[in-house]
């Protein structure tokens, strides 16, 4: 388990995703920005295995939207060299990693629905998808008379925000808050009132709705529904915090 850390210096970042996911944002955030971003790590969800049995023979291709479902391809047991499509890099990259021969990269759930329509690939495709999820990927794509099934591999379970990410909260320090989807902008906006003075960072304008009820000062949203742009976003995040140089 990796800390959770207030870092003294530099603008706090709280991230609130699972652990695995927020210590790679952190290290792209300390990678491009330094001592400016305080990142802090206080997970609001926890990712957990849902046990599952695939008759990989069965399989033409698979469906992945995460990184942590991505991740447990090889525990899962699936064959190197299968078909798959992915939303974000990040996932893909992992697939990759774990033996998928990546087809397609989409942006979000439902771009890849339609990359897949469009791909028209052979099946059977399996989606191997958390619980819960928002797209319901395999149906359209069933609708659309594609072979599709899904499967749960992972689970996500909320649970309450460490006293050190409620520390960050608390403070009358301004704070930067990504948010990368919908169900962790519900689960932000539990937590208010706050005290310090929110920056919202959102992956989109669905994302940035329901956290809007924390009561934020500022809020940008991403140019692309991805981590790189977020890790810009955020950067235009800490553009409009810090104090500007004395004139010369």
């Amino acid at each position: 388990m990796i800390e959770e850390r207030v870092i003294k210096r530099g603008v706090p970042v709280l991230l609130t995703r699972p652990v695995e996911v927020a210590a790679l944002f952190a290290a792209s955030l300390r990678a491009s920005f330094g001592d400016r971003v305080s990142p802090v790590i206080a997970p609001m969800v926890e990712t957990v295995d849902h046990p599952a049995e695939i008759d990989w023979s069965a399989v033409s291709g698979i469906i992945v939207t995460s990184q942590s479902g991505s991740g447990r391809l090889g525990k899962l047991g699936m064959p190197k060299g299968l078909s798959c499509y992915c939303v974000g890099e990040r996932t893909a990259a992992v697939a990759m990693e774990q033996g998928a021969v990546v087809k397609v990269v989409a942006p979000d759930a439902d771009r890849l629905v339609n990359e897949v329509m469009d791909a028209a690939p052979a099946g059977p495709l399996l989606y191997l998808r958390g619980e819960p999820s928002r797209v319901p990927i395999a149906a359209r794509l069933s609708e659309a008379g594609l072979d599709v099934t899904d499967v749960v591999v992972y689970a996500q379970r909320d649970v309450p925000l460490s006293p050190k990410g409620r520390v960050v909260l608390d403070k009358e320090r301004p704070v930067i808050l990504p948010v990368f989807s919908p169900l962790s902008g519900q689960r932000l906006a539990r937590l208010a009132p706050v005290r310090a003075p929110v920056t919202l960072v959102a992956i989109s304008e669905a994302a940035a709705d329901p956290a809007r009820a924390l009561g934020v000062a500022t809020e940008i949203i991403a140019r692309n529904p991805d981590g790189p742009s977020m890790v810009r976003a955020v950067g235009d995040a800490l553009a409009m915090l810090e104090p500007s140089p004395p004139p010369d």
